[in-house]
């Protein structure tokens, strides 16, 4: 069908994505999606599903989504979603028509998505191709941790504080959903308490949950399982088919949804997901951004000083109190933030550069890890206090991208070096899908 057919005959977004199930381009249609009356869009979304390879379910392929409008100034691309879009990533193409818009949005990371998807949607409605990236290959992650032992483990490695819930309170907590009591034979969700240092900080209940066939969904299903409230605060950060949920009981005084951000950072993951209740001031994303560093800062020493010692074959040696009495403090001391704002970020990040001798007692090597370790987080801590600044004026969006680029810059540059970085990741954001979230929103990295 060509363009003017399509126009000449006038469909509605109805019409469309009914078209589209009638050229065997969607299994099914989805529930309508609200309308805007007062700028006249009206969109429609429908999907297709594929078998994956690896987990063996059936699983969504893509979707295929329709906006119509009646304003001359609407843009096919960046109008075409609602405000609180942010799976920009998962977008493959947009083919446009007079009035009216078809997006194509991949499943997940094991989808299999036609290659010819995009002509066949041509001639099925017509139009042109206003924008499209290759289709991607299917593939799936070697889970880096299998039971929640593992993550243990890895907390103890980097020196975070943990404890396990015992007795009464783990049964209250196995009784939140029955899935969580059938994952304590496999060992694929465990609830710990973790304390904030300073300890005057408090101490929030984990809650460690292993599903890698569902990774991509992983908060979401966290959200769903542990029955997070909408009026509560709580945080989420996740890696590759890992989950850490951050609850408090009211005796925590630091946000959770930067403490999620540093345990991501730590723990090498890719998203942070918070509840609606969350100070704009600390979730928004240029301040998740940089204590996400931080975090990377508290792990990277100690990846960086493993690499070595597999490169020199040198002695073990632990990374100097310096380095950890620094990153707790820059970390955890709120009050840090106060002073600091009295400085103005340039200046902060200047002073950041200078700071290159952290000490002649360090070895070598020493002054090499903790230097630019010591280095970057001043770096990050600039870059916070330049989006709180920034958040303050109503305009957290608008950062330095030059100073945010120098600091990501450092951290890939050490990630290289210490062999921890297996792929070039970007930033994704997104809303998580669970209907017991009620807008909190999401961050992949």
């Amino acid at each position: 069908m060509s363009d003017d057919q399509l126009d000449d005959d006038v469909l509605d977004a109805d019409d469309i994505i009914e078209l589209l199930y009638d050229f065997a381009l969607l299994e099914s249609i989805g529930t309508p999606l609200e309308e805007d009356g007062d700028d006249g869009i009206v969109r429609r979304a429908g999907r297709t599903h594929c078998h994956s390879q690896w987990s063996g379910d059936d699983i969504p392929a893509y979707e295929l989504h329709v906006t119509t409008w009646t304003d001359p100034n609407h843009d096919a691309v960046v109008d075409h979603f609602d405000d609180d879009f942010r799976d920009w990533s998962r977008l493959l193409f947009v083919v446009a028509g007079d009035g009216w818009s078809v997006a194509g949005l991949a499943g997940q990371l094991d989808s299999i998505i036609p290659h010819d998807i995009v002509e066949r949607v041509v001639d099925c409605v017509g139009g042109r191709v206003v924008t499209q990236r290759e289709i991607p290959e299917p593939w799936w992650f070697t889970a880096r941790f299998r039971t929640t032992q593992q993550i243990l483990e890895e907390f103890d490695r980097l020196g975070i504080s943990h404890a396990p819930i015992e007795g009464d309170d783990l049964e209250r907590m196995l009784d939140i959903d029955p899935y969580l009591r059938e994952c304590i034979p496999d060992d694929t969700y465990r609830p710990i308490t973790i304390t904030r240092e300073p300890s005057s900080l408090g101490t929030a209940t984990l809650h460690l949950l292993i599903e890698d066939r569902l990774a991509e969904m992983a908060s979401d299903f966290a959200a769903s399982y542990l029955c997070l409230p909408s009026d509560g605060e709580w945080a989420i950060c996740a890696g590759d088919g890992w989950t850490a949920t951050l609850t408090a009981d009211g005796n925590v005084r630091y946000p959770l949804v930067l403490w999620a951000a540093e345990l991501m950072g730590a723990m090498g993951g890719s998203l942070v997901a918070h509840s609606p209740t969350a100070d704009p001031l600390f979730s928004n994303p240029v301040t998740i951004d940089a204590f996400s560093a931080l975090g990377v800062m508290v792990r990277l020493p100690y990846d960086t000083v493993e690499k070595l010692n597999e490169s020199y074959e040198a002695d073990d040696f632990t990374p100097p109190k310096t380095l950890i009495t620094l990153s707790a403090r820059l970390q955890s001391d709120l009050s840090f933030f106060a002073r600091e704002a009295l400085r103005t970020w340039a200046a902060a990040y200047l002073a950041s550069r200078m700071l290159t001798n952290p000490g002649p007692q360090l070895s070598e090597r020493e002054f090499v890890v903790v230097g630019m370790a010591r280095r970057t987080c001043w770096a990050a801590l600039s870059l916070a206090l330049l989006g709180i600044d920034r958040a303050k004026l109503g305009r957290p969006h608008l950062v330095d991208s030059t100073l945010r680029e120098v600091m990501l810059n450092d951290v890939r540059m050490w990630e290289d070096i210490a062999g921890s970085m297996t792929e070039a990741r970007g930033l994704r954001s997104g809303v998580p899908h669970s209907g017991v979230t009620h807008g909190g929103r999401a961050r992949r990295y």
